[in-house]
């Protein structure tokens, strides 16, 4: 905002030069002089109307919250589908995605070959996604979604069950959705790290251990002490050597005996923790 004076001497200088301009045969004397009185014009009208507005008072915004603001809209994606078509189009999304993952990885994933590979245009991707991160941070939500679903599944159908069966399908349930298409599971890993990412994931987990602790509060061998400690302990159990086979510090020949180990120690761990 400029200072009182100074928008004062502004103010008579508009002033004087919109009368100037305005007295009879000022703009004959010259060509010249019509150019200048035409251009004084212009500078003073604008000037006459900006200081008769009235004074804004605009708050400074917050640094954090503004760019946490713009990180979220980036991830966000532009609408979600309200009919089977446009569901439709998003499942081919997704798939086309988790494809060009699988054959380009991850730098090779642009919104230009997931329009290719699904069969539509980039024009028709964006009315869904704003970009690549919100594309693939949809995957990813996609994904946890139905890991998610597995785990609450089992542990609704195991309410007031036996821990030794619980254990059983919760590892049973966590293997076969994330190992369906192990070189899926491992691109999935990979984007899992970009942005936003171990936000969703951890936000997933406790959903998922939330759901498993109800099931140990309800298990017909008896009330388990600390059930999310337990149901949380339980859980990691079993990721951490799914984490090692995706990482590539556990071979893929492992797979075929991980559900057995897996089943033994978190078998064992529930029997210990309940006869304590």
């Amino acid at each position: 905002m400029l200072p009182a004076s100074w928008r004062d001497a502004v103010t008579a200088f508009a002033i004087k030069a919109f009368i100037s301009a305005s007295r009879p045969g000022f703009a004959l004397a010259s060509q010249r002089t019509t150019v200048t009185a035409v251009s004084l014009i212009v500078i003073s009208v604008p000037v006459l109307i900006c200081l008769s507005l009235p004074k804004l008072t605009i708050p400074p915004p917050s640094l954090n919250s503004h760019f946490m603001t713009l990180a979220a809209n980036v991830l966000k994606p532009r609408k979600q589908p309200v009919q089977a078509r446009s569901s439709v189009t998003l499942d081919i999304l997704h798939v086309a995605a988790i494809q060009v993952l699988k054959s380009e990885g991850l730098d090779g994933c642009t919104t230009t070959r997931v329009a290719e590979r699904a069969g539509v245009s980039v024009g028709s991707l964006y009315q869904y996604y704003p970009n690549r991160d919100a594309l693939l941070a949809g995957v990813l939500n996609r994904h946890l979604e139905e890991v998610t679903d597995a785990i609450e599944n089992v542990c609704r159908e195991h309410e007031g069950k036996g821990l030794d069966e619980l254990g059983r399908r919760l590892v049973s349930a966590f293997l076969a959705v994330k190992f369906a298409d192990p070189a899926a599971a491992k691109v999935l890993y990979e984007v899992a790290g970009e942005r936003g990412g171990p936000q969703k994931v951890a936000r997933a987990q406790q959903q998922i251990t939330g759901a498993i602790a109800h099931a140990l509060e309800t298990a017909s061998d008896g009330r388990l002490g600390q059930p999310h400690l337990i149901s949380g302990i339980a859980f990691n159990a079993i990721v951490g050597p799914v984490h090692a086979v995706l990482e590539g510090n556990m071979p893929e020949t492992a797979l075929p005996l991980l559900e057995a180990e897996l089943t033994r120690l978190v078998g064992s761990y529930f029997a210990t923790v309940w006869s304590t």
